[in-house]
């Protein structure tokens, strides 16, 4: 249930009509096909190389660590793939004790930002502004 309401805060109901269904049959994935379904059900919230963590909006490493002890782990882990997907939080006056760059989006720049640990890359195309990509390891950003 909380999956379902966090999948509706991001925008789960306009795929679902993308593939004329509605979200009430989206139980199971049922509605896509086995192989949009196997794509869905392998993603991953972030993606770590040995330089760089990838991920949809900015956190603090604290995230990537369970806490020792915990009653309700379906929780701590619906509340961390939550905070992965929709978190707004710039902590660029907090760096970070990884020895990787976080590269992230979900917050909207004028130009790209770049700080020793951090690269934003949403240059905010939602809002009609440019849309960017990184190419790493040179830094070199592109723009459509």
């Amino acid at each position: 249930m909380e999956t379902l309401r966090l999948l509706r805060k991001i925008g789960v109901d306009a795929t679902t009509e993308s593939y004329n269904v509605s979200a009430r049959r989206l139980q199971g994935l049922a509605c896509f096909p086995p192989e949009h379904q196997q794509f869905l059900l392998n993603l991953q919230f972030c993606h770590i190389t040995d330089n760089y963590i990838f991920t949809h909006a900015d956190f603090h490493e604290e995230l990537l660590i369970p806490p020792q002890k915990t009653t309700d782990t379906a929780a701590y882990c619906y509340n961390m793939e939550a905070r992965l997907l929709s978190s707004r939080r710039l902590i660029e006056k907090q760096p970070t004790n990884l020895d990787r760059v976080i590269v992230f989006g979900h917050i909207p720049f004028e130009l790209p930002l770049v700080t020793p640990d951090r690269i934003g890359i949403d240059t905010g195309a939602v809002y009609g502004n440019v849309l960017t990509a990184l190419e790493l390891p040179t830094m070199c950003f592109h723009h459509a």
